[in-house]
Formats: C-alpha cells, sequence, structure tokens
C-alpha cells in the first residue's frame, strides 16, 4: 500500500483543483437568508438570489453534468433551534433544477415558506 501525503492540491496551472466523478460534494454553503440573503461560507457557489419570502437560487461557479444531483437542506433560526427547516425542494417558479443552479424553498413546520437566519445545503453529483 503507497501512502500520498501533501499539504496543498493544486491543478496544472496552479489553481484550485476541481473534483469530478467524486464523492465528495461538489456544493456547500452555509447561508443567512433573512434580510439581504448572504452567503456566509461556500465551496462552489458564486451566489445566492433571494427571489421572494423562503424562495432561494443558489448558482454554482462550476456547472454540474447534468441535472440529475442530489442536495440536503436545514437550518432555522439562530444556532440554538427554533424555527427549523422542516423541508425544501427545487422548485417549479424556478424552472426546477438546472446544471447551473438550484431554486428550492425553505419551509417551517407550519407549511408557510420563510426566510431562515441559519441555514445549510449541500450537493452531490457530477461536475461538467
Amino acid at each position: 500500500m503507497s501512502t500520498f501525503k501533501v499539504d496543498t492540491l493544486q491543478s496544472t496551472t496552479g489553481g484550485d483543483v476541481t473534483l469530478t466523478n467524486q464523492s465528495a460534494a461538489k456544493v456547500w454553503t452555509s447561508f443567512n437568508g433573512t434580510n439581504t440573503a448572504a452567503i456566509n461560507a461556500s465551496l462552489n457557489a458564486s451566489s445566492l438570489v433571494d427571489n421572494a419570502s423562503g424562495q432561494f437560487t443558489i448558482n454554482f461557479t462550476n456547472s454540474f453534468s447534468s441535472t440529475y444531483y442530489s442536495f440536503t437542506l436545514g437550518g432555522g433560526n439562530g444556532r440554538t433551534g427554533g424555527n427549523n427547516v422542516q423541508s425544501g425542494g427545487p422548485r417549479s417558479w424556478g424552472g426546477g433544477p438546472a446544471a447551473s443552479n438550484l431554486s428550492f424553498s425553505c419551509t417551517h413546520h407550519t407549511g408557510s415558506e420563510y426566510d431562515p437566519s441559519d441555514a445549510t445545503l449541500t450537493i452531490n453529483g457530477d461536475l461538467a
């Protein structure tokens, strides 16, 4: 067995390495959906659009190879709990999943869409 140890992994041009056909998450983001929606930290997320109350679109820096990818959404209002995101899904008003972005909603346990102050989104699939 060989051991591969590195401190930094770069592409042949010296930039970031693009993961393709790997099991690692291809997009993850922590975001605040209240007031002016903003990304707190992310990987492969170029911007977050606040479409309406509880309705968002995340744009990807690098597109997926198709619209067949999976995502997990969670969050609430503050890290101490309360008003947790109960469900989320691709939205028809956003045109459904696209290779370059995903429109989704955050739904309160009452069934109403709302803007969480502390939410996370992780997407797995193959990049183009």
